[in-house]
């Protein structure tokens, strides 16, 4: 099985680690290729590194996980996105979004699990 390029984006540092040491030790087809603390580092790593998959915090300073899809046309999307937040009231926008899936945190491996599920199928 083809290893799952993914980066990580959200603004608390120890969210973005947590995240990661979950995806490591938990699943091995994931890897992670580099965390982003903010929407516009993160355009810039995905132009740069076009991964399979983002998992995208939605409450950021600057600009919004949703705001991340501003910054390309639709037929560059390439890699898939699975929100990870601590805030249920913008699921429905999520699924609107093409999303993968929504995880609430704190982010729970069976939750993750149903989430890469969806990307392998």
């Amino acid at each position: 099985m083809r290893k799952i390029r993914a980066i990580i984006v959200d603004d608390e540092p120890n969210a973005r680690r947590a995240l990661q040491g979950l995806l490591e030790e938990n699943f091995s087809q994931v890897e992670i290729v580099a965390d982003c603390r903010n929407v516009p580092e993160a355009v810039k790593t995905i132009n740069k590194l076009k991964p399979d998959l983002i998992f995208l915090d939605i409450a950021m300073p600057g600009y919004s996980g949703f705001e991340l899809l501003d910054f390309f046309d639709e037929q560059h999307l390439t890699f898939k996105i699975i929100f990870v937040t601590a805030y249920s009231e913008h699921s429905l926008r999520a699924f609107e979004t093409s999303a993968v899936d929504y995880i609430l945190k704190p982010v729970r491996l069976e939750h993750i699990a149903r989430a890469l599920k969806k990307i392998n199928t």
